[in-house]
């Protein structure tokens, strides 16, 4: 599985329960989402790009989490289940949310809302997502360029408020793709990076590495075979579950290691050592290859052991706990490299 369905093992996993929504639907009608609220902003390209955050005026970091490769709304309330809401971003308890002292900040994709893209589906569930909401370059975006610039343009909002102290960017799958584009398209966009299960050369690489894994050399052939018709403008309409174009901007003109290699930004990677989506070897080449040619550069490696996708463990959740750690290490001037296994 590619670094593209990054967000699927969180699916089952993130559901809200909450009492009965109205007819028109809002945060305030969920207990458990009462205390968010949206913020929506324009794109240079006329696009609608919202912005979702918990209350507060204070000046405080801002953590911001950008999503995956999955074209649907960070929180999604279905007509015929009025009295549940899902999420397809991470959530944090109100616990550790207090604990970070932050603005925790969700960007949603373009022409995407929350409570309202995919209300009319029956389920909500990748296959729904991918039928009713499939990514385009009206709903989503496609390419790595256009979240880039998408994100860019949400950021620059985020960064004229007041109660904005700093920005810290948390990619998520391939929301790492696009933090890492970020931070190299403009260097002052934000103070940090964290990149969860998105650290790695090109997409292809994990595709072969995992084949090599299972003793599938076919399957190694494949990954060349099908690279080589992406090199030769050959590639297949649909490759994956994902357009060509999406697939050529992401894992062929672009790669997270050649992104961050183009700044300088203090860099936070963790990485499920058992991640079936991103082979943990690539988290583990990026941050060696930035730490061997970038060594000014302020590295956090935490390869977490027994980790997934999201770093869930057998045992638990780690991710909350995780990135509360990367806040206090961001903003306590980091430098150095630093390797965590555990």
């Amino acid at each position: 599985m590619s670094r593209s369905f990054g967000i699927a093992p969180a699916l089952a996993g993130l559901l809200l329960v909450a009492t009965p929504a109205a007819a028109k639907k809002s945060f305030a009608d969920f207990p458990s989402l009462e205390s968010l609220e949206r913020t929506t902003v324009t794109s240079a390209g006329g696009h609608r790009l919202d912005i979702i955050r918990y209350k507060g005026n204070a000046k405080l970091p801002a953590v911001v989490l950008i999503p995956g490769s999955l074209c649907a709304p960070a929180f999604a309330s279905l007509d015929n289940m009025p009295e549940e809401a899902f999420a397809t971003v991470p959530l944090l308890s109100p616990a550790r949310r207090k604990s970070m002292n932050a603005h925790v900040v969700y960007l949603e994709r373009r022409n995407i809302v929350s409570l309202e893209t995919l209300s009319s589906a029956p389920e909500f569930s990748i296959e729904q997502i991918f039928k009713l909401s499939p990514c385009t370059e009206k709903n989503g975006a496609v390419t790595l360029e256009q979240r880039v610039e998408d994100v860019l343009t949400q950021i620059r909002w985020l960064r004229q408020q007041e109660w904005v102290a700093s920005v810290h960017l948390v990619g998520i799958s391939e929301g790492s793709d696009v933090a890492a584009g970020v931070a190299a398209s403009d260097a002052s966009a934000a103070e940090s990076l964290m990149l969860i299960g998105g650290a790695g050369p090109s997409q292809f690489a994990d595709f072969a590495a995992f084949a090599r894994a299972q003793g599938d050399i076919g399957g190694v052939s494949a990954v060349f075979s099908e690279l080589d018709q992406f090199l030769s403008s050959n590639a297949p309409e649909q490759y994956k579950g994902y357009s060509s174009e999406r697939w050529q901007s992401f894992a062929v003109d672009n790669t997270p290691l050649d992104l961050l290699s183009e700044s300088n930004v203090p860099l936070f990677i963790a990485h499920g050592d058992k991640d079936e989506s991103v082979p943990v070897s690539s988290a583990d080449l990026v941050a060696i290859e930035l730490m061997r040619k970038q060594p000014d550069r302020a590295i956090f490696y935490w390869s977490v052991a027994g980790g997934d996708h999201m770093l869930k463990t057998p045992s638990e959740r780690r991710l909350g706990e995780i990135v509360v750690q990367y806040l206090m290490w961001a903003t306590s001037g980091p430098s150095g490299r630093t390797f965590r296994a555990d």
